[in-house]
């Protein structure tokens, strides 16, 4: 697997469900499409990933003991600079646009239901939360490419009409 936002939240949901089959039966996918996932050899779909963050975060909720408190003190945020980013889009507060976050708590590992400080202002966010609006952010993306596509497309249809008009007369 690659080492990127989706490859982590794929390994992360494998890990949880235990087989790729049954993950493949919950993202209503075929088994081999979720190995070519799996394998790098094609690209996850922004709503699959989305359904994946869902899913481990939900998983993760479920597990109390992984958040509970260290002995009577409030543990300390960890100094990290952790950036997550999906090709050239990267995840930014929504408060003051910086992309750089740590976990608020350091004495627990990264996952979806973890509590995010923005290094820069403070403000919280829920790992999830973060990556779902990346994806979104990528979806948004991949629409105004295609329009702009479309639009180049046409435009050359259209050229190509007039030229073969001009061609007749």
């Amino acid at each position: 697997m690659g080492d990127n936002v989706f490859a982590r939240t794929l390994a992360r949901a494998l890990e949880l469900e235990g087989s790729a089959q049954s993950l493949a039966s919950l993202l209503r996918v075929p088994e081999g499409t979720l190995l070519r996932w799996c394998d790098g050899r094609a690209d996850m779909p922004v709503r699959a990933f989305t359904t994946l963050v869902g899913y481990v975060s939900a998983k993760e909720a479920r597990d109390p003991a992984s958040d509970s408190q260290s002995e009577g003190h409030a543990p300390a945020a960890s100094h990290e600079a952790l950036e997550f980013n999906i090709g050239t889009l990267v995840a930014r507060c929504e408060h003051c646009g910086h992309t750089q976050f740590r976990r608020s708590r350091a004495d627990l590992p990264l996952k979806m239901t973890s509590r995010l400080l923005c290094r820069a202002c403070g403000t919280a966010v829920v790992h999830g939360d973060l990556l779902v609006a990346l994806g979104n952010q990528l979806i948004a993306k991949k629409r105004v490419e295609a329009l702009e596509r479309n639009r180049r497309q046409a435009a050359m249809r259209a050229a190509r009409r007039v030229k073969r008009r001009d061609e007749v007369t």
